[in-house]
């Protein structure tokens, strides 16, 4: 009898609960998102990327990992933007850009 080969085709598949070929990503909310450096973006979207490579070669689907890729990808568009929008303002607006004579309007 030939040997059945024991795919996991989804990742809601109950075909063992116990034993898991790969663990589902756990989702992060956009509150916290705001919070990560752009480092730990970078490494949860390389640590995102590599776990969805694996469970693609496991059969499983990798909705899940595209999701939170896209969430991330989003935050870092959004960071990319604000620093590119500050950039421009400021540029423009060269009344706004410190200098020594205003450094004794910080806070302290």
């Amino acid at each position: 009898m030939a040997k059945k080969n024991k795919k996991v085709s989804d990742y809601n598949s109950n075909s063992n609960s116990n034993y898991s070929v790969v663990p589902m990503p756990v989702p992060v909310s956009m509150d916290s998102l705001a919070v990560y450096t752009d480092g730990d973006i970078r490494a949860r979207a390389e640590l995102m990327e590599t776990e969805m490579a694996r469970a693609i070669k496991h059969g499983m689907d990798a909705y899940p990992w595209q999701v939170e890729l896209a969430y991330l990808q989003r935050e870092y568009d959004i960071r990319r933007a604000r620093i590119a929008a500050h950039d421009r303002y400021v540029r423009t607006n060269p009344e706004y850009t410190m200098t020594p004579a205003h450094e004794d309007q910080l806070p302290n």
